[in-house]
């Protein structure tokens, strides 16, 4: 379904599953200043550049947006699928430290066993980030596809100038960390 209106907002919001690593409060997870997001009928769009980018330089961000809600269904079907087994083999993984400490009365292998749950959710939780980023750069690249490159990077140049807090927040961050959390990649990925 097409949006038939569009809404500016302070904070475009995120879906609980789509791995912002920004929130505003306790609940609600935020989108870089860069991005739109597609919630029942609407566009949602950042109000800090309304009037800042000409009506033809959006089309590089919704056109990004838009690719990317088409085939982050595939992502989120994925990692639904992933999840269920590791979250089964988390929990029998939890089961392993009460034996060994109650049964046996080994406390390193209790700690042993306790480190196997913690090292399945951090290495899933790293995996889905990877391939989140992974398609939100490759909707990125589409969308430059379909705009021409030059003008794509154009309205980011545009748009990095502007120096937004949130966007120069993930430029600041560490280079590991921009990697194993999911942000909007940088104009050089």
């Amino acid at each position: 379904m097409a949006p038939n209106s569009l809404v500016w907002v302070a904070l475009v919001p995120k879906d609980i599953l789509d791995g912002s690593t920004r929130q505003a409060g306790s609940f609600t997870r935020i989108a870089p200043g860069d991005q739109a997001r597609f919630v029942s009928q609407a566009i949602m769009l950042p109000s800090d550049l309304r009037g800042r980018l000409r009506p033809e330089e959006w089309r590089p961000i919704i056109a990004s947006s838009l690719l990317f809600r088409k085939t982050y269904w595939k992502l989120l079907l994925r990692k639904l699928a992933l999840d269920w087994p590791s979250m089964f083999l988390t929990l029998v993984s939890l089961i392993g430290p009460f034996y060994f400490f109650f049964a046996i009365r080994s406390v390193w292998l209790a700690a042993i066993a306790t480190s196997v749950p913690i090292t399945i959710f951090v290495v899933g939780q790293i995996g889905y980030n990877l391939a989140h980023k992974r398609l939100m750069l490759s909707a990125d690249r589409q969308a430059a596809k379909l705009v021409g490159k030059q003008p794509f990077l154009d309205v980011l140049k545009k748009i990095d100038d502007f120096k937004l807090e949130d966007i120069e927040w993930i430029k600041g961050r560490g280079r590991i960390s921009r990697a194993l959390t999911i942000d909007q990649g940088s104009m050089r990925e």
